[in-house]
């Protein structure tokens, strides 16, 4: 098949879909991932076709929804992806034609399959909205309970889903409609357990973890881990950016460092000066497969990106939970509860004091690591066992 994959966003709504790729590659699949150009290097560099949607499609994301908070901020974020989608629905329509099978990131390319008379997959890797896609009900209790979060699903996102339509002239729908759908939710069930009411054609799989097979650790980072000390990462993904205070960050973890004996790296293009790195045990790289040293770490702090979390489910490293906007909160606080995490630090008390005390929670408590353990096998047994492509393959066939 000639498949489609339509995605946007930051990198953690790119490289789930680069694992897609590479696992519908591997089975024979031509696929192409059409997304904005700041994407194309990340995506072409494994092998994939790539097309360009709409540039505006990313623009201010991150920016409008960081500074607002709790329910301003999911409208915020879910304006903004309709926003992008009537941009890039022009050239979205070019490139649909020529394929058997479009895979789209929310409802992004939905609506233009639905008009060329295309086969559409949808992928959910919001928590919330994944656990609210029910159609299924035996009690009053159930039934009210659907009816509640239909009318707030109906509120927040089809409302606005129906207004992007009626501007590209496509005819409104409902989410019962799209309920009908297939829907592919790449998160493991450590995170969110298949709900019993969830629709008859819902896949659930494991996080679709990208290969980067035959990456090589730079020398000098690769001595530093092996150095006999704990090792602790710093990645806060694509909200590095947002840490306004970088070298106040390399000040704190140097004496960090030194206080507590420790190897720190951090991941993140300008996420500290350099200059300020004044100890052997501190090392800064812009980007590095969390794949290839996670494994390695005592704790890792992070952002709580769906990406960095599920490899550190997999990595069965314990970790202190950063998270800064939306969705994040929540993948914190499922983290949590898996007991391979502490308790969330906001990224605006990022001070000496706190990061000593949650290291000295992880290192003082053997039951992080044990569970982080126990996480990291459940999780590598779903990988085992995804039928992704196959459901794919059936639901085509």
């Amino acid at each position: 098949m000639k498949i489609l994959i339509l995605t946007i966003g930051t990198r953690g709504d790119i490289q789930v879909y680069i694992g897609l790729s590479q696992k519908l590659i591997n089975a024979g699949h031509s696929v192409t991932i059409a997304s904005s150009r700041a994407h194309e290097k990340l995506i072409t560099s494994f092998g994939i076709q790539y097309e360009c949607i709409d540039e505006a499609v990313d623009t201010g994301l991150i920016n409008n929804v960081i500074e607002k908070k709790g329910l301003k901020a999911v409208k915020e974020g879910i304006r903004l992806l309709f926003d992008g989608m009537y941009l890039s629905h022009t050239r979205v329509m070019e490139l649909i034609p020529d394929n058997d099978l479009v895979i789209g990131h929310g409802w992004l390319g939905e609506t233009e399959s639905d008009m060329c008379n295309k086969r559409f997959i949808r992928v959910g890797i919001s928590p919330n909205l994944a656990e609210k896609v029910k159609s299924k009900a035996t009690t009053i209790r159930q039934k009210l309970m659907i009816n509640i979060e239909s009318y707030a699903i109906n509120q927040l996102i089809i409302k606005p889903y129906n207004e992007f339509r009626q501007k590209i002239k496509a005819p409104v729908t409902s989410l019962a409609e799209i309920n009908r759908k297939s829907l592919f939710i790449p998160i493991s069930k450590v995170l969110i357990d298949s709900m019993s009411l969830w629709n008859d054609n819902t896949y659930q799989s494991s996080y679709w973890y990208t290969d980067f097979n035959g990456y090589t650790l730079p020398q000098e980072l690769d001595n530093m881990l092996n150095n006999g000390k704990k090792n602790i990462l710093i990645n806060f993904g694509s909200m590095t950016g947002w840490i306004h205070n970088g070298n106040e960050l390399a000040d704190i973890f140097n004496e960090v460092a030194e206080k507590k004996n420790l190897n720190v790296l951090f991941i993140g293009k300008n996420i500290i000066d350099t200059k300020k790195i004044h100890s052997e045990s501190l090392f800064q790289i812009d980007e590095i497969p969390l794949s290839s040293i996670l494994h390695r770490f005592d704790a890792c702090f992070h952002h709580c990106g769906l990406g960095t979390t599920s490899e550190i489910l997999r990595s069965g490293c314990p970790s202190i939970p950063v998270p800064f906007i939306i969705d994040q909160f929540d993948w914190a606080k499922r983290l949590i509860k898996t007991g391979s995490a502490t308790e969330i630090l906001n990224y605006k008390d990022i001070t000496l004091k706190n990061i000593i005390n949650r290291l000295d929670v992880i290192f003082n408590d053997q039951r992080y690591k044990t569970n982080a353990f126990k996480v990291r096998e459940t999780v590598n047994n779903e990988i085992i066992e995804d039928r992704t492509v196959n459901n794919i393959e059936r639901l085509c066939n």
